[in-house]
């Protein structure tokens, strides 16, 4: 009876959603009838709620996500391509880069009423994406892995942010994913932005020194609480200031 009178109740508030506003003018132009993004993610997100829609799933009992939100409401192929990204690179990433020796279950939270504009963030092990974004950028699936690569890397320490956003980006174009590549030429922008700029840089500092710097980085990261600034001097025999003068030029 619980479930029934939910669903009475909402069809009673799409009533009004629709129909609601069209006698207030005749002279008005037609209402459409065409329910909105964030309408339609309230109905389905209710209807889950009710029991109506499975809101979680898993490929199998080993499967290393969970799926969460409104999965109808992202395009089919889309959603293909993140779920094919994601088992095709986490298990990996994680063996390079992650804390544990087993992957811990990542949940892929397609949220239909995200307010903001990048293609997803991740709390813990969650990855929040973006519906509206990767709908709208349907060759772009492949950067969630920038996202995975973020739930993988569990840092308590002092690093400075460009080093995390740097190798977030490092890992994306280390795995090959559309829209990351290196370039070991400086392009501007200072290593401090992270991100492309910072992972160029890193790339340059692993084949000019012929060190491992990300893996090296990953290491004190998850396994010490301050990252010290003679890290670049231990691993290269160089300050970080002239190691960017050297790459600069």
């Amino acid at each position: 009876m619980k479930k029934i009178s939910l669903l009475m109740a909402l069809l009673i508030l799409l009533s009004v959603i629709l129909f609601g506003c069209g006698n207030r003018n005749n002279d008005s132009a037609p209402v459409s009838t065409t329910l909105s993004f964030d309408e339609r993610a309230s109905y389905y997100d209710s209807l889950a709620y009710a029991g109506e829609v499975e809101s979680v799933e898993a490929t199998d009992p080993s499967a290393l996500y969970r799926v969460n939100g409104s999965r109808m409401l992202i395009n089919s192929e889309v959603y293909d391509a993140i779920i094919d990204t994601f088992n095709r690179t986490y298990p990996d990433i994680y063996y390079k880069y992650g804390k544990e020796y087993h992957e811990p279950i990542i949940t892929l939270n397609f949220d239909p009423t995200y307010l903001r504009n990048d293609p997803a963030n991740v709390v813990g092990n969650t990855i929040n994406i973006n519906i509206q974004w990767f709908n709208n950028n349907p060759d772009k699936a492949n950067t969630i892995i920038y996202y995975i690569a973020t739930a993988v890397m569990v840092y308590n320490s002092s690093a400075p942010e460009w080093v995390k956003s740097a190798v977030n980006y490092y890992i994306a174009a280390e795995f090959n994913t559309v829209g990351y590549e290196f370039s070991s030429a400086h392009r501007g922008g200072s290593y401090k932005e992270g991100g492309e700029v910072g992972a160029n840089f890193l790339y340059w500092v692993k084949t000019k020194y012929n060190v491992d710097i990300v893996q090296r980085i990953n290491k004190v990261l998850v396994s010490t609480e301050w990252f010290e600034d003679d890290f670049w001097v231990n691993e290269t025999g160089r300050t970080l200031d002239s190691l960017w003068k050297e790459y600069k030029a």
